[in-house]
């Protein structure tokens, strides 16, 4: 799937509109992956050195979160 900026995002209720008149047309109703088995997702996050995260905290939730980089 290749994406593309197709518009601006600030527009008036009627450009808005017409942006979704014209979206309307690439709606495709035919189910074209067939028989899914698996379904899988991953979500990390990521805490910068320096942020409001890494100030002294005083309960164990604060020194979890400031010996961790990353949260998966």
């Amino acid at each position: 799937m290749r994406l593309a900026r197709e518009h601006a995002w600030d527009v008036t209720t009627a450009e808005a509109r017409g942006i979704q008149e014209r979206l309307r047309g690439h709606w495709e109703g035919q189910d074209r992956l067939g028989k899914l088995r698996t379904v899988a997702g991953l979500d990390v996050a990521f805490v910068l050195r320096g942020s409001q995260a890494f100030q002294a905290r005083t309960n164990r939730w604060g020194l979890l979160r400031s010996a961790n980089q990353a949260i998966g």
